[in-house]
């Protein structure tokens, strides 16, 4: 994250040096470092314990004031019955389908068929209840190429399902952005089957994340969120490899379709994943940032949760709980470097009387965890605000379009 963006009371507690400490980490793990003991000074420093835990306190403790809770990925389906042919017949139709976009939204969005990715990956031949996809559309905002929503189509030619599934991460969108994709899908199909699909659309997946400027995600230690997240897991999953990401629940692997469909938290360094990703960045005008995220299923949990009724998402971004690092300098080298590998709950269980105890020798063994309430009046708000662009892009298009 570039510290020039940060808000101005976020930059005020950013300590420069101690930040570029923590950058050089950074920079070391991009590079296949793998040397311990670089992070382990860091760990056992005092001072640098102490900031970090003066940091998430702050950020926890007022989050309306430091932080910003974002929508960071949004799936719904609609499905149809097995005679329904009009959605086909729009969406595909040469002149009118999806790949021929109006003048008036030609400044902001193109839309072209592209290949078909891993969406079917486990599909079995005469799994009748699971759709199978054979098109995939992608509607791109100009000049933003991390500004897709993505439109599969399935006709119920190998399976019982008919239906369309849309794909997208809001926060790469602006709301102008936003209403021209979708007044697109609007024109598209008319006024009248598009009000069916959005009445029929099922949420099938919802993420929420927030950005930690300034903390280092090798000082983050989870307690269980609660009583029955046994799963975690450590990537890369390479013996001795220093942990970039900590999955709490089930971690997704291609081959396994049920593991996929999991609630689950992701734990991150918002850095290193953007260099890992191969973006180009001097990384001395950027922070650290640990980036807490948590995935709400609908296959796992509400399902059934409609469209109009985003707002009820039960996403439990609050259930994670931070071991408070400031005392972490009194923790001996040989267990620093087991936890950098290895961050997971079953290890964590395995060693929390050991921790407990060494930690209550000076200021206590303390669990931080984000404010609740602003938590769920955040995702509220956001969710909200999502619903009306996506019901009427039409008339939004028309309003953001006239304050523009």
């Amino acid at each position: 994250m570039k510290i020039v963006n940060l808000m101005k009371t976020v930059r005020k507690l950013l300590n420069k040096p101690i930040n570029a400490i923590l950058v050089s980490l950074v920079s070391y793990m991009a590079g296949n470092g793998t040397d311990t003991a670089k992070f382990i000074k860091v760990l056992r420093s005092k001072r640098i314990c102490s900031y970090q835990s003066k940091l998430l306190r702050k950020y926890l403790k007022h989050p309306k004031k430091y932080l910003t809770l974002e929508i960071d990925k949004l799936d719904f389906t609609v499905s149809y019955n097995r005679k329904a042919t009009k959605f086909i017949k729009f969406t595909t139709c040469k002149s009118k389908g999806l790949l021929k976009v109006s003048p008036d939204l030609q400044p902001y969005i193109t839309v072209e068929a592209v290949r078909m990715d891993g969406i079917n990956r486990g599909f079995k031949k005469g799994q009748k209840d699971r759709p199978h996809y054979i098109l995939k559309f992608e509607v791109r905002v100009k000049g933003k190429p991390e500004a897709v929503l993505s439109i599969y189509l399935a006709d119920g030619s190998k399976s019982n399902y008919k239906g369309l599934r849309f794909c997208f991460n809001p926060r790469h969108f602006s709301e102008l952005e936003l209403a021209a994709a979708f007044n697109h899908i609007y024109k598209v199909l008319g006024a009248v089957e598009y009000n069916i699909m959005i009445a029929k659309a099922i949420v099938t997946r919802v993420d929420v994340a927030v950005n930690l400027p300034g903390i280092s995600s090798v000082f983050l230690l989870f307690m269980p969120p609660h009583g029955n997240s046994q799963h975690s897991t450590c990537y890369p999953e390479a013996e001795d490899a220093i942990c970039e990401t900590l999955y709490i629940g089930p971690f997704p692997k291609e081959d396994d379709f049920d593991r996929t469909r999991k609630s689950k938290y992701r734990i991150y360094c918002w850095l290193l994943n953007k260099l890992n990703s191969g973006c180009k960045l001097n990384v001395s005008e950027h922070t650290v940032a640990a980036r807490l995220e948590y995935e709400l299923n609908c296959w796992d949990n509400q399902r059934g949760l409609m469209l109009t009724n985003l707002n009820n998402a039960l996403v439990k971004l609050d259930g994670l709980r931070i071991i408070d690092p400031l005392d972490f300098h009194h923790i001996p080298e040989k267990w620093h470097k087991e936890l950098l590998v290895n961050k997971t709950i079953m290890n964590i269980r395995r060693r929390l009387h050991y921790l407990k105890s060494r930690l209550n020798r000076h200021n206590g063994f303390n669990l931080l965890s984000l404010n609740s309430r602003w938590t769920a009046q955040e995702q509220a708000k956001a969710l909200i605000e999502l619903k009306p662009i996506l019901a009427t892009p039409k008339s939004k298009f028309k309003e953001f379009n006239d304050e523009a």
